[in-house]
């Protein structure tokens, strides 16, 4: 059975998408994931992260402290300490964080911009937890 040449077409784009850029990673493992358009599913070492939160949950700590509140962006938090946080030292190099109205907070990082894998840290229980 032969193929048309439009299921031709459909075979050489699936090759191109996956197995091809699968191949040149494994031929090239240091190669950087977005060049080929891919993302990185592993935050390289989360422990380096979670130790520079923690200088961040600190600093949170003691403005809540200071104000009675925690601040409402992490930007707010600089301007009140005159500083400049610095970014994830892995994965993702950005930190979310979500003031809750409860007067807690989320401190997040992940391997990628979805935030997926992440590791998180809750003020209301004082603990890290992953999502994998």
């Amino acid at each position: 059975m032969s193929m048309s040449q439009r299921e031709k077409l459909v075979y050489i784009a699936v090759f191109a998408v996956i197995a091809l850029p699968c191949a040149v990673v494994a031929l090239n493992p240091d190669l950087p994931m977005e060049l080929l358009g891919l993302r990185d599913y592993e935050i390289e070492d989360p422990a380096a992260s979670q130790a520079a939160a923690e200088k961040i949950i600190l600093l949170l700590e003691d403005f809540m402290s200071q104000t009675g509140t925690y601040p409402k962006t992490l930007e707010e938090l600089e301007n009140h300490y005159h500083i400049q946080i610095m970014d994830v030292p892995s994965g993702y190099r950005k930190w979310q964080y979500h003031y809750r109205k409860r007067n807690n907070f989320v401190l997040t990082f992940g391997a990628n911009d979805d935030y997926y894998p992440c590791e998180y840290y809750e003020s209301s229980t004082g603990e890290w937890s992953s999502d994998y």
